[in-house]
């Protein structure tokens, strides 16, 4: 039983009110949460691909600091994955020999960018 500080909302009222929440977020942006699933309205999906700039004319437009930096950025998708590799062995190996039950990766990490126009 939770007993905390007077006047203090329990743990269900804050779940109630982060539910409440994030409905009105929902309605405000016109985009629902399905599950660990992100899905836009047509009319969002439709500014996606309005707003959608291509390789080239991100180079023309962009500043000289953005262009310089762009390949260290997505070169970090190589130390992380060698990361999640090393993190991915050792709940293999050390947490079946403690008996301690592993942690799905997609309890933790939703990866949506491919949900946008």
């Amino acid at each position: 039983m939770f007993r905390g500080i007077p006047g203090q909302t329990t743990p269900a009222a804050t779940q109630d009110e982060l539910r409440n929440t994030i409905a009105e977020q929902e309605a405000k942006i016109s985009y629902r949460i399905e599950g660990s699933k992100v899905s836009f309205d047509k009319a969002v999906k439709s500014a996606h691909k309005r707003l959608k700039v291509g390789l080239f004319n991100w180079l023309r437009n962009s500043r000289p600091q953005s262009v310089i930096s762009a390949p260290f950025i997505y070169g970090m998708i190589i130390p992380i994955t060698l990361f999640d590799l090393a993190i991915t062995l050792y709940q293999v190996i050390c947490f079946r020999l403690y008996s301690i039950p592993r942690v799905k990766r997609s309890d933790l990490i939703v990866i949506d960018r491919h949900q946008l126009a």
